[in-house]
């Protein structure tokens, strides 16, 4: 039997190995996440504020990076230019603009990103989430001083003129929120009472004010009681309105709103805010007092003339007597320190 002389060498075969998957870019992903898993469970106004930040934040930036190729100090660069330099708000009345984003803006964008990128890695995109090695967002505190007794008087005194004056009086001694007292309709107006039911709130969507039927929780739907002399501003105001709406005729639009323009339609949330502040500086109080310095003021007024809290909590349509602690703690501390100081004068035992 012949044998060949040649040696048969065994095949040599090159190890397999799969192919990768091309990784998806981050813009493609974070937009189908967020239309597919979070967008229908959305309000209409934080899917606005989400697709802001989706939009003109992390796309702009981070949009043209595959999610494979995403890591910690790409991602810290992205925060910290938000902080130095992501403000892109154009508003002529803001001036200086501030070039940064608010520190609170950035750890909701920073925590919508972590989000996303947790989602990733259930769907195998990527492995590792680099967001979670990046330094946490601090928020500093802003401080919001309520008004002092002189300083209310001065602004309701020099705004008496101002076509939101009566809207102002409503925002300090109601307490309630300014998309509160915008989306406040007639039908929620009880003078025979003397009670406003807070059922609506008007609010921005895509830059046009919108009216809702929903508050923010449960506790914001709540009935307050009015001063007599604030149903009385409120009669005088219905007459006023209705002239204006005769003299619109057709024009008039059928909101049912207690603050509108001169045709019905809603007031600007933004214009209503910058005239707050515009009417702050020309009568020179301090910058630091906000519109939201009104429920401040309320609140605390009402804890100092010893008012319980669990009134106050829901007077204000806070969602719990602790947020009311939490916040307003030195005024409570100051109403306990009046009422044993008055316990105390009214049983002191003669020497």
């Amino acid at each position: 039997m012949l044998r060949s002389s040649r040696t048969l060498l065994p095949i040599r075969r090159k190890p397999y190995r799969a192919r990768r998957k091309p990784s998806i870019l981050t813009q493609d992903w974070i937009r189908s996440w967020y239309k597919e898993f979070k967008e229908p469970r959305h309000a209409v106004t934080t899917r606005q504020v989400q697709t802001v930040y989706i939009e003109k934040h992390i796309i702009p930036y981070l949009g043209h990076y595959p999610l494979s190729e995403l890591t910690t100090p790409i991602i810290q660069a992205f925060f910290n230019h938000l902080q130095k330099a992501g403000n892109q708000s154009r508003l002529k009345h803001v001036t200086p603009p501030n070039p940064g984003l608010a520190s609170w803006t950035v750890k909701k964008i920073r925590a919508l990103l972590m989000s996303a990128l947790e989602a990733a890695i259930k769907f195998n995109h990527i492995t590792t989430n680099p967001v979670r090695k990046t330094e946490p967002i601090v928020v500093k505190t802003l401080t919001v001083a309520p008004f002092t007794e002189e300083q209310q008087r001065i602004f309701l005194a020099g705004t008496r003129r101002h076509r939101h004056h009566l809207a102002y009086r409503l925002l300090f001694y109601t307490g309630c929120r300014r998309s509160e007292i915008l989306g406040l309709i007639w039908d929620n107006v009880n003078l025979g009472k003397r009670e406003i039911y807070i059922r609506k709130v008007l609010v921005c969507v895509d830059g046009a004010p919108i009216l809702r039927d929903y508050p923010k929780t449960k506790a914001s739907i709540r009935s307050i009681p009015l001063h007599p002399d604030l149903c009385e501003a409120l009669e005088a105001h219905r007459v006023m309105q209705q002239a204006e709406k005769d003299k619109a005729g057709d024009n008039w639009q059928k909101h049912g709103l207690v603050f509108c323009n001169a045709d019905g339609s809603p007031h600007s949330p933004t214009y209503f805010l910058h005239n707050f502040k515009m009417a702050i500086r020309k009568l020179g109080l301090p910058r630091l007092l906000r519109i939201h310095s009104t429920r401040h003021t309320f609140a605390t007024n009402l804890l100092q003339q010893g008012t319980a809290i669990v009134d106050v909590q829901k007077l204000g349509g806070w969602s719990d007597t602790r947020v009311v602690l939490d916040i307003y703690a030195h005024a409570v501390q100051e109403s306990q320190r009046s009422a044993v100081e008055q316990l105390y004068s009214n049983h002191q035992q003669p020497n």
